[in-house]
């Protein structure tokens, strides 16, 4: 067995996705302010890239001026979508594009 007990699973992701959102609310002006699916999608990259989210300063400078077709170009011109995780960014970066889902 790995250590971790079968219901911590739940309570390790839940914490995950507070960081992350706090992680959003540091990067971006007044993140509660942007709607809901933009903010998912926000989230998840938070979430899924960590720390790593700050090195996104093109996509964080059109996130801030709610430029959302230039935001999603930056989420796309990256590693993380071009080789770490292609569906997702697809996924998310539409999100930001359009508020919808793709």
């Amino acid at each position: 067995a790995n250590g971790i007990p079968p219901d911590a699973d739940g309570l390790l992701t839940e914490t995950g996705i507070e960081i992350a959102e706090q992680l959003c609310e540091a990067l971006f002006a007044n993140f509660e302010e942007i709607d809901f699916l933009r903010r998912c999608a926000l989230i998840d990259m938070a979430y899924t890239l960590g720390e790593r989210l700050r090195d996104f300063h093109d996509m964080i400078v059109a996130v801030n001026a709610r430029d959302w077709p230039e935001a999603k170009v930056q989420a796309l011109d990256s590693e993380w979508a071009k080789e770490e995780a292609p569906d997702r960014a697809q996924f998310d970066a539409a999100l930001l594009a359009g508020g919808s889902t793709p």
